[in-house]
């Protein structure tokens, strides 16, 4: 059996790390606050988040997607959502998360998170 093992897989030319293309691979991910300043705990390919008030949270990318057709998952910790995160996909750089508790009404998460898949630009 052969094993690779590497530390860094860079580049042809050696410049950065390879970048992910046509792949299934997450390319855009974040784990963050909306409870009284939105901030972000964690994340791949986000470049900023925007308070977009309450319960909204705009998530920008560092590396836009080819098209507005990518698929995306959000969660949130809101014991009483009644499973409500919702995307407004509006652009290739940025999605928008929403969160809603029981009764409808916008509410600002503790936890938010977010997956995205799809192919890079």
């Amino acid at each position: 059996m052969s094993e690779i093992r590497a530390t860094t897989i860079s580049d042809a030319a050696g410049t950065g790390p390879i970048t992910l293309t046509k792949q299934s691979a997450a390319k855009v991910w974040g784990h963050w606050t909306e409870q009284t300043t939105v901030s972000i705990n964690g994340s791949f390919n986000v470049s900023s988040l925007a308070d977009e008030g309450t319960g909204q949270t705009g998530i920008n990318f560092t590396n836009s997607m080819v098209a507005n057709d990518y698929a995306i998952v959000f969660t949130t910790n809101v014991a009483d959502c009644g499973g409500f995160d919702g995307a407004s996909i509006g652009t290739t750089s940025k999605v928008t998360h929403q969160t809603r508790n029981q009764s409808g009404s916008d509410y600002d998460a503790n936890v938010a998170c977010m997956i995205c898949v799809g192919d890079l630009a």
